[in-house]
Parts: structure tokens; sequence; C-alpha cells
């Protein structure tokens, strides 16, 4: 028993005496060679960047923190211009501190794609201009074409705190703040998600000013040659005091084009595709929607608009080219006002407003139907959008009453042809009219012939 101790003593010091001789004699020197290799790595990387954007980078000191560690501190990605008397730099990307975690086994192995393991970067800044920015999407776009395919490395990265600025003209600005992304290619994917996007979007331009947008539970997956790519998230949109919530968002990418699906809590889907070239389409589904289900901050005319209750199927598209017969559409879709519900002090409980048909960018053609407490107004006809353009039938219609008539004319300009009768009872009251409107607020009344029983009127 006593032998056993002492050889195991013995074997505890002599372990003991050579990891401390590990560590003075053989450690330095790796250190040292490390450093070296690092630095460069470091300096090829710098004209690397060079090469393929046309910016520089620099840094302010590299770490080299363990036999798996490397730390960089301070860098920047710059545009310089150089001139007779200055050298001018523009400031586009900057990180606070970039780690980099290796797998010393997989180099040692030759295994190149697994080396690196994972990259935290925290404190990322980016601007843009893209009027003069997009030289350099181009340059890069360029290069990445030239170069040959190899395996992805799989490892993973997470992006702290990451800022970016884009300015998209004179005056208009989109500002986008992650707390964190975290991305993934250790499936053989590119995985990215984040927790939290915000965006502040000001297109002044466009007469937009401070558009806020959440997008969180971000989730994408892009195949090993980007070829194709899936994306999920949620999303709060917030402007002037008005505020759409809980929006999902899905989306799809190969080949074939681009699809994506947008839904809200209340019951509104809509869904689009593209196929990269000329063709596109979309559609809207609601079923007894309600907006107001996802809608907060609206006011008056508008929150009462909204409290209605919205259904119908509508799909369309556009086609361009010399083939192509632009945009249409086709489908129904009606309004009902629920029990108790007024619109602009007006008692609409139970009216209902449903219009069918098709058109495209010139027009509409189909049916629009109002109805309440037992009686019917329809129109049957189409629609010119650019002159205001009139032709169908107008029928109204009850349990005493129904008229039809005819309506045509544009510009504000309608003439009017109907008759009908109106039987209260066992009595019944007959009539015809010819009338012109004009600028749409002046009535001229050409002919109205009254009958009653076997006696008529004209006048």
């Amino acid at each position: 028993m006593t032998k056993k101790r002492g050889r195991l003593s013995a074997a505890l010091v002599l372990a003991l005496i050579s990891s401390i001789l590990f560590a003075i004699l053989i450690l330095p020197p790796i250190h040292r060679e490390a450093n070296t290799q690092i630095e460069k790595a470091v300096s090829q990387a710098v004209n690397l960047v060079h090469e393929a954007t046309g910016l520089r980078l620099s840094y302010e000191y590299v770490m080299f923190t363990g036999i798996d560690h490397v730390s960089l501190h301070g860098l920047e990605l710059f545009q310089e211009e150089t001139s007779q008397y200055a050298v001018l730099r523009r400031k586009v990307a900057s990180i606070q501190q970039l780690d980099f975690i290796f797998n010393p086994f997989a180099a040692l192995l030759g295994r190149t794609s697994s080396i690196l393991k994972e990259i935290d970067a925290e404190g990322s800044a980016i601007e843009l201009f893209l009027d003069s920015d997009r030289a350099i999407y181009n340059r890069l776009s360029a290069y990445l074409g030239k170069q040959t395919g190899g395996p992805a490395p799989r490892l993973s990265a997470v992006l702290k705190d990451t800022d970016i600025i884009v300015h998209t003209g004179s005056a208009d600005v989109v500002h986008i703040n992650a707390s964190a992304f975290r991305i993934s290619t250790k499936t053989g994917l590119t995985e990215i998600s984040s927790p939290l996007v915000k965006a502040d979007i000001r297109l002044s331009s466009m007469g937009l000013d401070a558009v806020f947008i959440d997008i969180f539970s971000i989730s994408s997956q892009l195949s090993a040659d980007f070829s194709s790519s899936r994306y999920q998230a949620m999303a709060d949109v917030a402007y002037q005091g008005v505020s759409l919530r809980n929006l999902a968002i899905e989306a799809a990418q190969d080949a074939g084009g681009v699809r994506g699906t947008l839904s809200t809590a209340g019951g509104l889907i809509a869904a689009g595709s593209y196929d990269f070239k000329n063709l596109a389409d979309f559609s809207v589904q609601m079923a007894n929607y309600v907006p107001t289900a996802d809608v907060a901050g609206t006011e008056g005319l508008l929150k009462e608009l909204l409290g209605l209750q919205y259904s119908g199927n509508i799909k369309g598209g556009f086609s361009a080219g010399s083939a192509g017969k632009g945009l249409w559409y086709a489908g129904e879709a009606a309004v009902l006002g629920p029990a108790g519900t007024k619109v602009g002090g007006v008692d609409v409980s139970d009216a209902l407003v449903k219009i069918t048909g098709k058109g495209d960018g010139s027009g509409f053609s189909g049916n629009a139907v109002a109805q309440r407490s037992g009686y019917e107004a329809r129109y049957s006809g189409k629609i010119a959008y650019r002159e205001l353009e009139l032709g169908g039938t107008i029928t109204l219609k009850g349990k005493d009453l129904l008229a039809e008539g005819l309506i045509s004319g544009k510009f504000g300009d309608y003439s009017l042809k109907a008759d009908g009768a109106y039987s209260p009872g066992n009595q019944k009251l007959a009539f015809s009219a010819d009338a012109l409107l004009k600028n749409t607020d002046r009535y001229e009344l050409k002919e109205l012939r009254l009958g009653y029983g076997a006696e008529g009127v004209t006048v």
C-alpha cells in the first residue's frame, strides 16, 4: 500500500515538473510564433478587404489571449481619397471588439472548414450613402463572382449592439439597430436570427417622417450557395400615432422567384410573388376581419371605418413586356356594419356593401351592391378610372319598391334614365325619369312621369 502511494506521489510530482517546464520553455515560443502568424493573417486580411471593396481596414491592436482565442480591437473600415494637399477619410464601418475562437486540432488535421469555430463582434456601426457607396457593392460583387467555390466554414457568429444608418437621399435616412444577430453555418445552411431589430425610417422626399418598425423573432435560412432562402419574422409598425401590431411575415426565395405572406392576428392574409422577370401576382383574403383588432391609435371617421367587418377574396397580378397585360385583379369584397355601429353619425347596423368583378389599370367592371333593412341598391357595369366614366344599370328594390335604369357619362357629367314602381299596400305609383347630373353638384331634370292607376302626370 505504501509503495503504491509513493509511486502515485512521484508521478504527480513528475507531472507537475513537466507542466512547469512546458509553461516556461515551450509556451513562450509558441505564443510568440502565434502572434507573428496572427499579425501576418491580419495584414493579409487588410489587403484582401482593399482588393475586394476598395476600402481600407485599420485596427488598434491584436491580442492572442489563448491557444484558441484571438481578439482584435478598434477596427475601422473607411474610404480614403488622396489629393495633392490632403488625405480625406470617411468611416464606413467600425467594430469595437472582434473575437475569433479557433479549433487547434482541426488546424493540425488540415480540416480548413472547421478551424474557425466562432466569431463575436461587439459594438458594430455602419453608415452608408446609397448613391456614392453603390460602387462598393458593385466592386464586392465582381470580386466574389471571380472566386472559386470551396467548403464553407462551419461556425457560429454573434453580432452584439449593431447600428446601421443608410442615407437613401439628401434628406432620407433609414436607421436600424439590433441588440444581437446570431449567424450559424454549422448545419451546412446559413441560419440568421435576431430577437429584435428596430428601424426608424424618415423619407422626407416621399412625405414619410418617423415611421417606426419593430421586427422581432427573426429567423432565416439560406442554402450553402445562397441560391435559396427562407425568412420568418413578426413586426409592429407605427406612424404618426397609429400602429399596426403583430404582423406575421414569411418569405422564400429560389431560382423561380420570391414569394411572401403577411398575416395579422385579426384575420387578414396577404400573399404575393415575383418571378424576377416580368410577372408578379398577389392575393388578399379576409374573413369577418375587423381592422381595429390590429390597428391602434386611430380617431374619428377612420376609427369608425376600421370598426366595420370586412370579408373577401381578391387575386391579381402584373405582367410586363410586349405580351404582358399590365395590372389585373378579380374577386369580391364585402363590408358589414355590426349591430350598434355608426359611421359619421349615421347608423349602419346590419348594412352590407359588396363588390364583385374584375379590372385592370384602366378600370373595373362588375357589380356593386348595398343592402340594409330589406332594401337593395345595385350597380352593374363599368367604371373607367381616368375619365371617371360610368356605363351600366342601376337597380333599387325592396318589399314595396322596384326601379331600374341606365346611367352613363364621364368627367362628372352623367345621364340617368330610369323607371319603376312604388307599391305600398294594394296601391301602385309608377314613375319614370330622365335626368342629368352636371359637375357632380348640379342636377337637371329633363322629364319626370308619374302614374297612379289609370292616371298619369308628366313634368
